[in-house]
């Protein structure tokens, strides 16, 4: 069973639902998060950014079903990873 890490998107800010879900350093395709996005972003095609401090930009298409895993890259070493998410529909761009 993956680890859902459920997220709730409020028009352009994104909060946890439980305070500091646990993510392991190490785990490759285990952690999920899962969006809920308010109707603002109806419509748009959403992507998913994961970043460490100083470290390389990793872009996941969140899928349909508002889900996206996070990139392993990412959770190589223990720390801090930050993350947010874009869509695009037509020529807007939302950002949280």
């Amino acid at each position: 069973m993956r680890n859902l890490v459920p997220v709730k998107c409020t028009n352009q800010t994104l909060y946890f639902e439980r305070l500091q879900p646990v993510i392991t350093s190490g785990d490759i395709n285990e952690d999920v998060i899962v969006f809920d996005f308010c109707p603002m972003w109806d419509g748009f095609q959403k992507t998913a950014v994961f970043y460490r401090d100083g470290g390389d930009v990793y872009h996941v298409l969140v899928q349909n079903d508002n889900t996206c895993i996070v990139p392993k890259e990412v959770l190589v070493d223990p720390g801090e990873v930050h993350f947010g998410v874009f869509g695009v529909k037509d020529d807007r761009q939302r950002t949280s």
